[in-house]
């Protein structure tokens, strides 16, 4: 499905969705609450629904736009330090018989 086929279906369903809000308070201003019940869940799904769709267009016209990244290789091999060792202790942090001495 193309992007623009998305975006366009989902502002229709927000439009679509705001109609059915709107037809919930026309029912509540002539005090037929149990009549507003439906149109207003269903207003809300609908709504709901549309700027889900508009969310997921708006992403990948995103995602299309973006460069290819560098291959793992490369970018692995410039994040590693060469000097780190993690299997040796770096030192003390505390003051201690092990750690660094203070000057008192």
């Amino acid at each position: 499905m193309s992007v623009w086929v998305r975006e366009v279906a989902g502002w229709a369903l927000v439009l679509l969705g705001l109609i059915f809000f709107g037809e919930a308070c026309l029912f509540v201003i002539n005090k037929r609450l149990f009549s507003a019940g439906p149109f207003l869940f269903a207003g809300f799904v609908i709504f709901r629904g549309g700027l889900h769709l508009v969310k997921v267009a708006t992403a990948a016209r995103a995602c299309r736009d973006v460069e290819t990244p560098a291959p793992l290789r490369q970018v692995l091999r410039v994040a590693r330090p060469k000097t780190f060792n993690p299997g040796t202790p770096r030192g003390g942090v505390v003051p201690g018989p092990n750690g660094p001495a203070r000057d008192e």
